[in-house]
């Protein structure tokens, strides 16, 4: 709700996640240790089962594109909720020094190891994800954490953090 009626509707066509994963060297992680086989076969059954785009590109790379929901109903309110990572996979997620040298080293954007667009495939300006992040911060709410605490948190209703951590933890994740 705290993103203008312009970027909502951009973001309702959905995103396209984009990966170049390399087959040995490069920028990122290789297509061998991203779906742990070194076999093709196993791979491309994988993409197809999970209606990814992909390709093998001549230097034993693999590039994948995977049209996701950008905005999805929230069963248990029926309002609108923001439901994809396209603020972490967009080159505006780095420090500012850091993108523009990893951008620097590039000649395409298709060679980043992930990147997004929009799910019409047109970029995603740097100010939307700027205004995605301000609304997300806004909406913040940190739990400070007790020895023995218990968090359950239904995806759909409450975006879920990836804030820095120093120190000692153990935390277990069941999914269901």
């Amino acid at each position: 709700a705290d993103l203008t009626p312009e970027v909502r509707e951009r973001f309702a066509s959905g995103v396209v996640y984009r990966q170049h994963l390399h087959g040995g060297f490069g920028l990122g992680k290789s297509w061998q240790d991203t779906f742990e086989t070194e076999d093709r076969s196993v791979v491309e059954e994988f993409l197809k089962e999970s209606e990814a785009e992909f390709e093998w590109t001549g230097e034993g790379g693999l590039r994948v594109a995977q049209h996701r929901p950008g905005i999805r109903r929230n069963p248990r309110t029926g309002r609108d909720a923001w439901f994809n990572q396209a603020d972490q996979w967009h080159p505006s997620n780095l420090p500012q020094e850091e993108a523009e040298t990893l951008l620097s080293l590039i000649d395409d954007v298709n060679d980043l190891p992930h990147w997004v667009t929009y799910g019409d495939g047109s970029p995603i300006p740097d100010e939307d994800l700027a205004q995605v992040r301000k609304a997300m911060d806004h909406n913040k709410h940190a739990e400070p954490w007790q020895v023995g605490d218990i968090m359950i948190v239904h995806n759909m209703s409450v975006l879920h953090g990836r804030q820095a951590f120093t120190g000692t933890r153990k935390v277990v994740v069941s999914m269901t």
